[in-house]
Parts: C-alpha cells; sequence; structure tokens
C-alpha cells in the first residue's frame, strides 16, 4: 500500500505488458503494479459509504483513459481479500467475491446478462438469478457485477427499445439494492447517462431519469496534474538514461519558471523536473493536457508512454536530447489529424493558423527552415495549450530552443521570423505569437485618421450610435406593489419634459452639455412632475475622447475592409 502526503490513494493499473488499454476481462487475473492517487481512494469511500447504508448500484462517469477499469480491477482484489490498496475496506459479511465482468457493445443489455448468467430471458428470471445469488451467500461468497463501456448498452437502448432495456436495467439496480443479498452493481461511462438519451421522446426521458436515480454516480476524472504526477512515476520505473548536464536542466527549469510558462498548479520543482526525462517538465504538462482533451481509449496519456509509436517517447532512449514541445507537435499531428482538423475541435482554427505558419516559414527559410519550424511549434503549441498570463519572451525562446530544441543562435531566427510577419511581439502581454501577415500598417493609419476624424461634434449624436440601452424595469415598486413599472434612457444635450406614452412609465435622461449651469439643472427637475431621472455628466472629456478613437478605428477598418487579416 502506497503513502502520498500522508494519505493513502487508489491506484492505476501499470502491467508488465504493453496494452493501449486494460480490459477487465483479459486482465482480470494477470499480474498487476499500482500508482495511487487521490481521485481514487475517494471514489472507493463513496463505494464504502453508500454499500454500508445499503445502496449497492453505481455507475462511475470519466474520460478515456482516467482509470475506471484500472480502479475496477484494484477493488476485484479487495473484495477478495488478495490485495489492501484502500484505508478502510468495505464492510460486507462474505468471505470472498465472485466477479462477473461485461464488455458493452451496441446490442441488448438484458440478452448479454441472460446469456452471462445462463438465465432464460423469455421469462420472469429474477426469481432464478435470486436463487443463484441466495445460493453463494450461504457460503459466504458475494457477487459483484460490473458493466465497462455500459454507454454501448445504452446507445443500444435509445434506439432500438428504450422501454425494455430502461426497465430491465432499473429492475436490476432495484435487485442489487437489496439489503439482503449480497451482490455490488457497477457500471461505466465515457459520459453523463443523461447524454445517451438525447433521441428520446419527453416520456422516455422521464423513464431515463428515473433509471439513472436507481444507480450512484461517482465522478471519476483524474486532475490533470495527478496525470502528470502517475506519468512521472511510469516514466521513473521505465529508466530512461540521462546524459543531459544538471547545469542545462537546471537552466532549462529556471527559465520555464521565469517565463511563468508552467500550465499546472501543483508538481512545479526541478526535483519532479528530473524524473520525467526524457520530457522536459513543460513539454511534459503539454502532453498532458493534449492527451487529455485529444485522447481515446487507445491512445491516453499512458498508452503514449509504453507504445512503440512512430515519433513517439521511446524513440528518445539514448538520453542525450530531450522529448520537446515541438516533438509533441510532429506526433499529434501525425497521430491525431483528423481530429485536430475537425470542426468540432475548438482548437481547429489555432492548429490550421499554426500549420500555416510552417507553410509559411518554408518559403522563406533555406537552410535554417526546420530550426524556424521547431520554434513556430513551440510558440504554437503554448497558444493552445498554455496558461493565462504566460510570458513567451525573446529570452524564454532563445533558451528553450538552446537547451531543449537543440538550436543555437535561435534569436536571429526569431528576428527573420517577426521581419516577415509570421510571428509578433505583444508588448502588453510579452508575449510572441502566430501572425499571419498583412502590409497593411495599421499603427501608421491611425496616425494618418487623427487629422481626418472630426473633432467638431456632438456627443449626444455618436453615443445614441453606438449605444442601444434596454428597458430598465422599477424592481422595488414592482415588489411592493406588484405591479410593473418601465424606464427608458433618453440621450440629449439638456433636459426633458416628457410625458410618458404607451408601455413606458418614465425616463431616465443622460445628459451630455458641459455648457450647463448645475443649479439650473436641479430647478428644471424640481419643476417637472413626469417621472424622469435626470444624470448630467460633468466631466466628459474622456468619453469624447473615446468617441473620436472609435471613429478612427471605423475611418481604418472602412480603407482596409478587403484585407481580413488586418482587420
Amino acid at each position: 500500500m502506497k503513502l502520498i502526503d500522508g494519505k493513502f490513494y487508489k491506484t492505476i493499473m501499470q502491467t508488465s505488458f504493453f496494452s493501449p488499454s486494460i480490459n477487465i476481462q483479459r486482465d482480470q487475473g494477470r499480474k498487476l503494479h499500482y500508482i495511487p492517487t487521490r481521485n481514487g481512494e475517494k471514489a472507493f469511500q463513496k463505494i464504502a459509504s453508500a454499500f454500508s447504508n445499503g445502496t449497492k448500484s453505481f455507475n462511475l462517469i470519466g474520460a478515456y483513459g482516467s482509470g475506471k477499469s484500472a480502479f475496477i480491477l484494484a477493488l476485484d482484489k479487495v473484495l477478495k481479500k488478495e490485495k489492501d490498496y484502500f484505508v478502510h475496506p468495505i464492510e460486507h459479511t462474505f468471505d470472498s467475491v465472485e466477479s462477473t465482468f461485461i464488455i458493452g457493445e451496441y446490442t441488448s443489455f438484458k440478452q448479454v446478462f441472460c446469456d452471462t448468467f445462463e438465465l432464460d430471458s423469455s421469462k420472469e428470471f429474477f426469481q432464478d438469478f435470486r436463487n443463484s445469488i441466495e445460493l453463494k451467500a450461504k457460503s459466504k461468497i458475494g457477487q459483484m457485477i460490473v458493466v465497462d463501456e455500459f454507454g454501448k448498452f445504452l446507445e443500444y437502448a435509445a434506439k432500438e427499445s428504450p422501454e425494455e432495456e430502461l426497465f430491465f436495467i432499473q429492475q436490476l439496480a432495484e435487485f442489487a439494492n437489496d439489503p439482503h443479498l449480497p451482490i455490488l452493481f457497477i457500471t461505466t461511462l465515457h459520459q453523463a447517462f443523461e447524454d445517451y438519451a438525447l433521441s428520446l421522446t419527453k416520456t422516455q426521458k422521464k423513464e431515463w431519469d428515473k433509471v439513472k436515480g436507481r444507480l450512484v454516480e461517482i465522478s471519476f476524472n483524474e486532475p490533470v496534474e495527478q496525470l502528470l504526477f502517475l506519468a512521472s512515476e511510469r516514466i521513473k520505473q521505465k529508466s530512461y538514461p540521462c546524459i543531459v548536464s544538471l547545469d542545462q536542466q537546471q537552466k532549462l527549469f529556471s527559465v520555464i519558471q521565469e517565463a511563468d510558462v508552467f500550465p499546472m498548479r501543483d508538481y512545479f520543482s526541478f526535483e519532479f523536473a528530473e524524473k520525467l526525462f526524457p520530457f522536459d517538465i513543460l513539454s511534459a504538462s503539454v502532453a498532458t493536457i493534449a492527451f487529455q482533451r485529444y485522447g481515446q481509449n487507445e491512445r491516453s496519456l499512458f498508452s503514449f508512454l509504453e507504445s512503440e509509436d512512430y515519433l513517439g517517447i521511446n524513440d528518445f532512449r539514448n538520453g542525450s536530447e530531450f522529448y520537446n514541445i515541438a516533438r509533441i507537435y510532429d506526433y499529434l499531428r501525425y497521430n491525431f489529424h483528423s481530429l485536430l482538423n475537425s470542426r468540432y475541435n475548438p482548437d481547429s482554427a489555432k492548429w490550421k493558423a499554426l500549420d500555416e505558419s510552417i507553410q509559411r516559414a518554408e518559403s522563406v527559410f533555406d537552410e535554417k527552415f526546420n530550426p524556424a519550424t521547431e520554434i513556430l511549434k513551440t510558440i504554437g503549441m503554448l497558444s493552445i495549450f498554455g496558461r493565462q498570463g504566460q510570458k513567451i519572451t525573446k529570452t524564454f525562446l532563445v533558451t528553450y530552443s538552446r537547451i531543449a530544441l537543440g538550436i543555437d543562435r535561435a534569436d536571429k531566427i526569431i528576428e527573420r521570423l517577426e521581419q516577415k510577419q509570421i510571428i509578433r511581439y505583444r508588448n502588453y502581454s510579452q508575449c510572441y505569437v502566430l501572425f499571419q501577415g498583412t502590409d497593411f500598417d495599421l499603427n501608421f493609419e491611425l496616425e494618418l485618421s487623427e487629422d481626418i476624424v472630426s473633432k467638431d461634434f456632438s456627443e449626444e449624436h455618436l453615443l445614441q450610435k453606438h449605444f442601444n440601452f434596454p428597458i430598465v424595469p422599477a424592481k422595488r415598486i414592482f415588489y411592493e406593489k406588484g405591479t410593473p413599472r418601465y424606464f427608458v434612457y433618453k440621450i440629449t444635450e439638456n433636459p426633458i419634459n416628457m410625458t410618458p406614452e404607451g408601455q413606458i412609465d418614465g425616463y431616465i435622461n443622460l445628459i451630455f452639455n458641459k455648457l450647463l449651469d448645475e443649479d439650473k439643472v436641479r430647478v428644471f427637475s424640481e419643476k417637472s412632475y413626469e417621472a424622469i431621472l435626470y444624470g448630467w455628466f460633468q466631466n466628459t472629456d474622456v468619453i469624447r475622447n473615446q468617441l473620436i478613437e472609435i471613429e478612427k478605428v471605423q475611418l481604418v477598418k472602412n480603407k482596409c475592409i478587403d484585407d481580413p487579416i488586418a482587420i
């Protein structure tokens, strides 16, 4: 049993053989090695607590690669008293457990269940099943039923036979919750239970919700920091050689720290960074986020660590170079090409911009093309997976390029990329970004427009042009009297005295005129018997200057209307 920060934690399975993902049927009898996490311990405690109160039907929901199947195998070992992975074991009266694992498929769950337990689906079979469970109970043997990939059964149920299948699931959950039966029923899903019911009628959705309520929902999504920690443990087990000097490693860590580009909250230390080689600590965090965002069951972070994929980390065994951010770009582009280009990918525009920047660099650079693309990949990947407030400065890029990318004199390449408008440095955010380029000089045009835009204008006219105020309800009157009262904004140069008409009960008069006398405005307000609130702006210089800036920008936009990059 493993202890971390004074606490015991659930484990993610690692096996002595490689498989892209865990299959609970195939891997049940194999030797397992575990790495603990907080998430699994919480899931176990929730199951233990509910079990002691008589609830024995559960639904584990978590993304691909989050460790649900490994957790099930660990739970199986605990219930069979073969291992002791968790702090407080489940209180039960049986000596052992018989575990039945079912893998989801697009077919009838009821039929698969009956076939598994050799029951006749054509008649009422729950009494036969009860007799079987009670017979095991006499020998102090409990029954655990686990349905992995349960979503495939739900997809079939929603499209083919919602009433019959849902009723069976409900019956099974209620059967499992019988306090007199030593049974545990667990399903695993990749998305919420109700997400499988989108195509159903309103009545069917109500039944779906009823079934959902029979199973205790347990969230099983590992925080990205925990995934990085688990990856570090596996990398340490694999014992990659490292001949990069300690001095170089420390310099790389320091520049990452100074640039504030590490996108996670925990595990940012030099000692932890050493455990991640051949990753550097930044590329490791980017890879973790990328696999959490894009990975699926066959391509999780952990399958990546084990696989011999082309462009994968296991190609970097010589210990002399880092598996840097640019390498992660290469791997994702090769293995996730369709997903990255999909219109359903919220990052697709950023990936497209990065690819276009690389293509433009190809036409600019000759012998320096590859180093230039490595730098572009680094900037682009950090724009996709980096944190807000990161400082991708020239100092950071030059140092990261030299140590992690193996590029000398990166400053010259960065300057050339700037000259060709492939990247741009934003002073306010202290960050290099990809830039698609334009011949339109925005700053120069704004300076020219200063002399063209008229300074002789009425604030009233331009404010009415740019603002469309909503109708405002008088909430206090409505609460006190029960009758709604609605007010409308009016922007004017002089106070108004208007009688509300129609459904309008009053006005909020915003007055913009520096030449007015305050006393006269007060007197005018006192003499008005209409429902009007007056607001006189005495210092309008800031507002006036902003209106001028807006007009300048609009003038420049009209000039470059055919240049989408400039706009």
